[in-house]
């Protein structure tokens, strides 16, 4: 019983596995800065805006790994330059963070940040008040705060969708928090002449106290299996498994409910790059033995004539009805064709 529900979900896991790797590809597509924070404030994306990290510590990140993140105080920073305009584009962000327990401060504490006093094009994330916000100014913008309050000290993600002709998303843990119309903003082009910061806003203020780990900006809005990956968290909208069924002979079933004795059965197409067969008794090679016995043109046209099909070859009526092995027919197709050579 245990050997059967470990290889079960093995199986599943697989499943997934598979359905995940096909989308984490695309976490590529449209990043226009990458910032791990492993004890630096480099930028790990084709863009390389490194910053400089002032006043910083490296600190195990959420998965245990150590100088993997970044703790910030009062005092700490990075600063990387007058870089990423977001002009008239979409984007998105991503960040994971932790909230210092200890900090009695209230107020913004900005987590990435081109943004500065006045009315002026700029954007912002961050923590206000153990909740998230997201400030979007254009003409007169919109800031806002979400609903849930964050106060356990653990690690959390935060993304950020900003789609110009429909709304900011903010999700906390790949859930949605909160979002708002920006359908006005579609011809605005957010672009100014201040720095971009980690942990603060321009000129030292709004600085965060806590822990950041993996900052994204991406110039296009995330899906919904994106967020569940950057957020380590299972889309249930997409990542469905109904029509897995598994059988008490360990056997898996995926829309057939009736494997017939295989290990998989499918009902639908395979999609894949390649397919290799293990474990084949016999081949063909026989045939250019000495002793094999080659079977007589006329007794092989006599054959054809009586059956309609060639010897050791399945008859359609037989395919129809039971299907066909490819590994034996793979055999079988290589043998008519030596015994021809």
């Amino acid at each position: 019983m245990i050997s059967t529900t470990k290889n079960r979900l093995v199986i599943y896991y697989l499943l997934i596995l598979f359905s995940l790797a096909a989308n984490a590809q695309e976490l590529e597509n449209g990043l226009i800065g990458h910032w791990p924070l492993d004890g630096n404030g480099d930028d790990v994306s084709v863009n390389s805006y490194n910053g400089i990290a002032y006043n910083t510590t490296a600190v195990i990140d959420r998965n245990g790994n150590s100088n993997s993140a970044l703790s910030f105080d009062q005092n700490g920073y990075v600063a990387l330059g007058k870089v990423l305009n977001i002009g008239y584009e979409d984007f998105s962000f991503s960040a994971w963070f932790r909230v210092d327990p200890y900090n009695t401060e209230t107020g913004m504490f900005a987590i990435l940040s081109k943004s500065h006093y006045g009315p002026e094009p700029q954007y912002a994330i961050g923590i206000h008040n153990n909740k998230l916000r997201t400030r979007f100014i254009y003409n007169s913008g919109i800031d806002i705060i979400g609903d849930k309050v964050i106060d356990d000290n653990e690690w959390h993600s935060f993304i950020v969708t900003i789609n110009r002709n429909g709304n900011i998303e903010m999700y906390l843990d790949g859930i949605l928090d909160t979002s708002a119309s920006i359908a006005d903003s579609p011809d605005f082009n957010v672009t100014n002449n201040f720095s971009l910061s980690i942990g603060q806003y321009e000129y030292k203020s709004y600085r965060f106290e806590g822990d950041l780990d993996e900052i994204r900006v991406y110039k296009r809005v995330l899906s919904g299996e994106e967020i569940a990956l950057l957020s380590e968290t299972e889309f249930t909208e997409e990542i469905k498994c109904e029509n897995l069924i598994t059988g008490a002979d360990e056997s898996v079933g995926i829309g057939a409910d009736n494997p017939g004795g295989y290990g998989l059965a499918v009902d639908g197409g395979i999609y894949t790059d390649e397919v290799k067969v293990m474990n084949v008794d016999s081949w063909p090679d026989y045939v250019f033995s000495e002793s094999y016995n080659l079977m007589e043109l006329e007794a092989l046209s006599y054959y054809i004539r009586e059956r309609g099909h060639l010897p050791g070859v399945p008859s359609a009526r037989e395919v129809f009805s039971g299907g066909i092995s490819l590994t034996q027919m793979d055999k079988t197709n290589l043998k008519k064709v030596e015994e021809l050579s």
